[in-house]
C-alpha cells in the first residue's frame, strides 16, 4: 500500500484546475453549462507609498469544466 502525500495530491488538485477552466471555458462557448460557474475573491486593494505602489487582490473563478478537471486529476492521482 502506497504512503498518501499531501503534496502530491495538493499539485494534483491545482493540476485540475488550472486545465479544467480554460477547458470549461472553452466549450462552454458551445454548451454554455461548462462555463457555469462562481467567481470569488477579495476586490484590488492599493498602497500609494511615494517611492513603491502596492497593489493585492485575489479572484478565483471556478466553473463545472475545473469541477470535472479536479475529479479527474484526482482520479488519476488515485491509479497512480
Amino acid at each position: 500500500m502506497k504512503k498518501f502525500s499531501y503534496g502530491r495530491f495538493f499539485i494534483f488538485v491545482i493540476l485540475g484546475l488550472i486545465i479544467g477552466t480554460p477547458l470549461g471555458v472553452f466549450i462552454g462557448k458551445v454548451f454554455p453549462v461548462f462555463d457555469y460557474g462562481l467567481n470569488f475573491g477579495f476586490p484590488t486593494m492599493s498602497l500609494d507609498f511615494v517611492f513603491i505602489k502596492l497593489t493585492f487582490g485575489v479572484s478565483i473563478k471556478i466553473n463545472v469544466g475545473s469541477i470535472i478537471g479536479v475529479i479527474l486529476f484526482v482520479l488519476f492521482f488515485t491509479l497512480t
